[in-house]
């Protein structure tokens, strides 16, 4: 039997996963514009599974079967492929299958008892895209209408799990008149251009951080919104810890005095094993950096939130433990523009892995956040305002727990188990699978609010910018050794050249 006949015998036999998925990946390495994915095909799903099960090294739930290299270098090559997918119509909506603002929800095909509800689908149906499933689902004045995945297998796979449709293009979303608005869950590096093309087809946009991995690509974004009339929101859930919004009214009523100090702490772990199920997963190519752009941006985000505006950062970072392109530790002093200075410590290969903190000290008073709770809240003296009454009344009754506060002075931070779990908003400090769910419920329904009764977005596309900038602001301080002001010309290629892997260092501890 000849090679060619082997190959079709086995595939008709159902030979085992691991030898089909093998093959897969000596067929879809990268090429061309995909070449630069690292790790790309390295390792079988069988075989991350057992390495995962063996270590306990904590890493994602969805590594044993989503090897988003792959997934990555066949979205490059479809795009070569397919038209439609290379030649996106980012000008004024012209072009077949194009919805301007006027065709925004005209709910061409809606079925009956879907009117006046949101359609959504997923575009990328890896292990986030559950979070936003669940949060749709949750939601009465929503429905999924359905999901996208370059791996038509997978896609089919989660379409038959939630009963909706299984699109064989993005084209197919544009042409479905049932999808108001579209959930962006695929690797970073596709954010801004599956973003660009729903907005330029008339579809509000809910995309995963980091928004995009350039200010270019976020500004397009904006501009598009803007034009075709559609909400864009950038998925930071952590905005919607009742603890946040306490400690913003906090802030904002003067009851710390004058700000200070505003440091953020993001000391996370992440295996080895987490980077190689992915080939696009360490690569500035598809990832956009590291431990900042990956996970810190949440707490960039929350900290740009509560402190104010950023002047202007210093920046060190490092490729310590980890074989990888991007940074796994990094540290940035950072310069409010309210005057205050910050501390940005970050970082993927500190085991075991520690809880967010956000701490923030005025002159007459400080408190830290720990992952959804206040964990820390002091005083001057027994203030006259509102909000610090409010604050404390709720800690001394009991009833704090349920909005975030566990302690108005020195406490021991969350009992075991407490930053974690399906019902919190925080998590995720050790395996990226354990992040709380609400916050996602939380931030749909605020997306869904805003394009049914014009609710103002708690984190817009502008507000996305905003930490993507200031992360592109640290790497560039990295790479040039000195300080870079918040303002001016970005310059994104310093990045890649200045902070590369560290070899010796890894392989001393890998």
């Amino acid at each position: 039997m000849g090679i060619g006949n082997r190959s079709c015998y086995t595939e008709k036999k159902n030979l085992s996963r691991c030898r089909r998925q093998n093959r897969r990946e000596r067929r879809l390495r990268p090429e061309g514009s995909a070449a630069g994915l690292k790790g790309f095909g390295r390792m079988s799903e069988p075989e991350q599974g057992n390495i995962q099960r063996k270590e306990g090294c904590g890493a994602a739930p969805e590594q044993e079967k989503e090897p988003w290299g792959k997934k990555a270098a066949v979205w490059c090559r479809s795009r070569r492929r397919n038209q439609g997918e290379r030649r996106l119509r980012y000008g004024t909506g012209a072009g077949e299958g194009t919805m301007g603002k006027e065709g925004c929800g005209a709910a061409l095909g809606r079925e009956d008892g879907m009117e006046g509800k949101v359609g959504f689908a997923v575009i990328g149906c890896g292990m986030i895209s559950k979070f936003h499933i669940s949060a749709i689902s949750g939601i009465a004045e929503a429905y999924l209408a359905g999901v996208y995945d370059v791996s038509e297998e997978h896609a089919r796979r989660t379409a038959a799990q939630y009963g909706v449709r299984a699109y064989g293009s993005s084209e197919e979303i544009w042409q479905d008149g049932r999808v108001d608005a579209v959930c962006i869950c695929t690797p970073s590096g596709l954010h801004g251009e599956m973003a660009c093309q729903a907005l330029a087809h008339g579809r509000h946009v809910l995309v995963e951080k980091p928004m995009a991995l350039t200010l270019e690509d976020c500004d397009r974004m904006l501009q598009l919104a803007q034009e075709h009339g559609v909400k864009l929101g950038v998925v930071s859930q952590l905005r919607f810890a009742p603890a946040v919004g306490q400690a913003k009214r906090l802030l904002d009523s003067g009851a710390l005095g004058r700000l200070v100090n505003a440091d953020l702490y993001m000391k996370y772990f992440r295996s080895q094993e987490y980077y190689d199920s992915g080939g696009w997963r360490g690569t500035w190519a598809m990832d956009g950096g590291g431990a900042l752009m990956n996970q810190g941006i949440h707490g960039i985000d929350l900290l740009l939130y509560l402190a104010g505006p950023a002047a202007e950062v210093y920046g060190r970072a490092a490729t310590l433990a980890r074989r990888i392109e991007v940074e796994d530790t990094l540290s940035a002093v950072a310069v409010f523009e309210s005057g205050a200075l910050g501390v940005v410590s970050a970082g993927t290969s500190i085991y075991p892995g520690f809880p967010r903190r956000i701490e923030l000290c005025g002159d007459r008073g400080s408190l830290i956040l720990q992952e959804d709770k206040i964990v820390y809240a002091a005083f001057e003296e027994e203030p006259r305002n509102s909000h610090v009454e409010e604050f404390c009344q709720e800690a001394q009754k009991g009833r704090g727990k349920d909005r975030g506060v566990q302690s108005i002075h020195d406490c021991e931070g969350p009992k075991k188990g407490g930053g974690e779990g399906r019902k919190t908003v925080g998590g995720g400090h050790r395996n990226p699978g354990d992040i709380g769910a609400e916050g996602h419920l939380y931030q749909v329904g605020n997306l869904v609010r805003a394009i049914l009764r014009d609710e103002p977005l708690l984190v817009d596309g502008q507000e996305g910018r905003k930490a993507v900038e200031m992360v592109l602001r640290i790497y560039e301080s990295a790479g040039r050794g000195m300080p870079v002001a918040l303002r001016g010309e970005c310059s994104p290629q310093v990045m890649g050249q200045s902070v590369s892997p560290d070899t010796r260092g890894a392989k001393s501890r890998i």
